[in-house]
């Protein structure tokens, strides 16, 4: 089984095919498929793996229903035909969710307009689609969503997409690129790049634990930073124009609304507003959609992106007397859009490759769903580079995590520890043996990385200085902290706990 290492000089032993810059599921995509095709592989964040957009999003795997209505045919039928491939490659993380889909007479599209859209919606989706989308009546909608609200309500339809994991989904990919050889580090920071005749062949990183510095070199480098894309950039290119549009989405956890997943145009801005369950009994509202210069460490909540989703959420149902105090968590990412000047949520989810005269690949845009294929043509890129283009991609595999493997050396090391099988809190179901294998296993540094990207807990739970000290006490005797950097990292984390609270700003 594999185990995270920490010893950064790793990086300077001999010449990687290639070095990743970022943890998220772009860059853990792209590690995974380098590895398995035989490439020499380094990935790094300053950061966890997902700590940035891969754990902020939507949590949904989907063809993009909304992008038909600007034409991008092609952006849907490559997602649907993704949203297949992950849910047989990560069933365990990847699975169906019906969306229901009112139409209501003074907001959205009208009955016809949601019939014609969700047509060619399953016809672009051809074979791979999930199951048809059915059209509803009035009644028919109200009889499987009866709170929802009746009012100027004329019928709606039902269609599939997939609900998903996103932190443990980019986490698995990094893990499973580890598992095919590639070195892996989380808190390591690209610090600068080195260059030899013109070309990028270097770089010079910083494990943001120890402060101790590693040079690393390779044939070719990957930028897949996302929100941070500009910066590397300029490492390389002090002149570089930015390509990077960063727009901010905001999400709520609160109690259960609805029983399947809503989605619908109720404002008078016309976007799209998702009510989707969040296990075990909770949903999750999103999303906002807002241009931000904010620095993507930094991203951050106010009250009208609350009160806008809200109030969303109390026209879609009326009767839940759904405020502030409902919510349990909120969270807030910065999206990579390729920069425009549409309106965000008007903005294009493609991507592009773009590479620079001293040969710096950066991947720029997309959405999560077509992570898969944007890994995939930036790693065949490489291996025509690199002379080996003849070798396939094989990230078409389902991840090794599927099979229950991981589920089995959990609960085998949970029943080595003390108080292993308890759960952390009553009924929450994460138990205190799973951080033991995030740490052993999984490269959880603090705290926080197993209560937000192993698990979802800090989502589901206001924060719990009880908690969060039992697990300091864990992560220092597994780690080996002083007591300095101890208290240092429980005051971080507790204080990165409650930037998840509304009441924090």
């Amino acid at each position: 089984m594999f185990t995270v290492t920490r010893d950064i000089e790793r990086l300077s032993d001999g010449v990687y095919d290639v070095l990743i810059v970022g943890g998220g599921i772009v860059g853990a995509g792209a590690a995974r498929d380098a590895a398995l095709r035989g490439l020499r592989v380094a990935l790094i964040d300053q950061g966890d793996f997902a700590s940035g957009t891969s754990s902020r999003s939507s949590k949904l795997i989907h063809g993009g229903l909304r992008y038909l209505q600007h034409a991008e045919v092609r952006l849907v039928r490559e997602a649907c035909v993704e949203r297949a491939t992950l849910l047989r490659i990560a069933p365990h993380l990847v699975e169906p969710l019906p969306l229901l889909f009112p139409c209501y007479r003074k907001s959205g599209p009208p009955v016809w307009k949601l019939r014609l859209g969700l047509w060619i919606y399953d016809l672009l989706a051809g074979s791979k689609v999930i199951r048809s989308h059915e059209m509803l009546s009035a009644q028919d909608i109200l009889n499987r969503e009866s709170a929802l609200n009746a009012e100027g309500l004329e019928g709606g339809g039902v269609y599939y997409d997939c609900r998903m994991n996103d932190a443990r989904l980019c986490l698995e990919n990094a893990l499973d690129a580890a598992r095919a050889g590639a070195t892996i580090f989380n808190y390591v920071k690209l610090m600068n790049v080195l260059r030899t005749g013109g070309r990028i062949d270097g770089a010079v990183c910083m494990d943001l634990e120890t402060g101790r510095e590693a040079a690393i070199r390779f044939r070719a480098m990957i930028n897949a930073a996302g929100p941070w894309a500009d910066q590397i950039r300029r490492m390389d290119d002090g002149t570089a124009a930015p390509v990077v549009r960063k727009t901010k989405g905001v999400h709520l956890v609160t109690r259960r609304l609805s029983e399947c997943g809503i989605a619908a145009a109720v404002r008078q801005d016309g976007r799209m507003i998702f009510i989707l369950p969040f296990p075990p009994n909770f949903s999750l509202i999103g999303t906002t959609d807002t241009d931000s210069n904010e620095d993507p460490d930094e991203a951050s909540i106010n009250v009208s992106d609350v009160d806008y989703l809200l109030s969303a959420a109390q026209i879609l149902f009326p009767r839940s007397n759904l405020n502030s105090n409902d919510v349990i968590s909120c969270f807030a990412g910065l999206r990579t859009l390729i920069s425009t000047g549409d309106r965000p949520s008007d903005a294009s989810r493609e991507y592009f490759i773009e590479e620079s005269r001293s040969g710096m690949i950066s991947v720029i845009g997309g959405k999560y769903t077509t992570y898969r294929a944007m890994a995939e043509r930036v790693v065949d890129r490489i291996m025509r580079r690199l002379g080996k283009s003849k070798v396939a991609c094989q990230t078409a595999e389902p991840l090794t995590s599927a099979d229950g493997a991981r589920s089995a050396d959990a609960a085998g090391i949970a029943t080595q520890y003390p108080d292993g099988l308890s759960e952390i809190s009553p009924g929450c179901r994460v138990l205190w043996g799973e951080a033991v294998h995030a740490i052993r296993r999984e490269g959880a540094r603090r705290p926080m990385d197993f209560l937000r990207r192993r698990t979802d807990y800090c989502l589901t739970h206001r924060p719990d200085a009880a908690v969060l000290t039992r697990l300091s006490d864990l992560f220092q005797k597994e780690l080996g902290w002083d007591d300095s950097t101890r208290a240092r990292l429980e005051r971080q984390s507790l204080d990165e706990w409650n930037r998840f609270q509304i009441r924090s700003f």
